[in-house]
């Protein structure tokens, strides 16, 4: 078996393991803390990294989070997301006025509920899409709430994602947050390439997901982004976690 196999394989595995999995229902009812908050709060990081603790984070792969974090994983809108990390990007995504929005990977759906109100409370969103491999409740329910979003069933390495994706001329921003194996991070990145104008990839700093840290090195080495990096790291915590970069397309800035 060469290389290339092997790494398919991998995926494959990958794929089956996934596809086993089942999702956590979210309190939808937070969502409401983030509409309560003006536009000068939420353009503060402190503030937002202190909101998001209010809406609670996921506590799959808790050894990845400090002790001080416990009391908030496990509830609410479950978002597999350093505090520390997301509430800059957030800042920085609310300055780029996104228009539309595509989620790669969305696990429970928190990253993905909080992403679109957070964006919409600084320019609306005409469309954002959430797709998985695995069903999400708690995304068809949130359709109920916000009538431009949508939830889509699918494998992202299959002809018929392929074909799904042809249906939309654009996507303002994209976030990679999928199985993080190299061959299957550069297959999405590829796929939205020439239909995103910022593309935003997470796990960049894990230790466990060296592949996805090599594909954020290429796309930065292309010399045809802006990119810059939300890596900062928890005191007590040994190891790198999670990490997210954004590659904004130079003309869009």
């Amino acid at each position: 078996m060469n290389n290339i196999e092997s790494k398919l394989k991998i995926v494959e595995q990958g794929w089956k393991k996934l596809k086993k999995l089942n999702t956590i229902p979210l309190d939808l009812k937070r969502v409401a803390l983030i509409n309560s908050k003006n536009l000068e709060y939420l353009s503060d990081a402190a503030n937002v990294e202190s909101l998001m603790l209010d809406l609670g984070l996921n506590d799959e792969g808790l050894e990845e989070f400090p002790e001080s974090l416990h009391q908030y994983c496990g509830q609410g809108l479950r978002i597999w997301q350093y505090p520390i990390q997301f509430s800059k990007y957030l800042v920085d995504l609310g300055k780029l006025k996104i228009d539309s929005y595509l989620e790669i990977g969305i696990r429970h759906g928190g990253t993905f509920v909080a992403t679109v109100e957070y964006l919409q409370k600084f320019s609306p969103l005409k469309y954002a899409i959430g797709i998985d491999i695995i069903p999400c409740q708690s995304l068809l329910e949130y359709k109920q709430i916000q009538q431009n979003i949508d939830f889509v069933q699918i494998n992202t390495q299959s002809q018929e994602y392929q074909q799904w994706l042809e249906k939309y001329e654009k996507f303002d921003l994209v976030l990679i947050d999928s199985f993080h194996e190299e061959i299957q991070c550069r297959n999405e990145f590829m796929s939205v390439k020439d239909k995103a104008n910022i593309v935003a990839f997470h796990d960049i700093a894990n230790i466990k997901y060296p592949g996805v840290r090599k594909i954020w090195e290429e796309v930065k080495n292309t010399n045809e982004y802006d990119c810059r990096e939300y890596i900062d790291q928890y005191l007590g915590i040994d190891l790198s976690y999670m990490g997210i970069g954004i590659a904004v397309r130079k003309e869009r800035l």
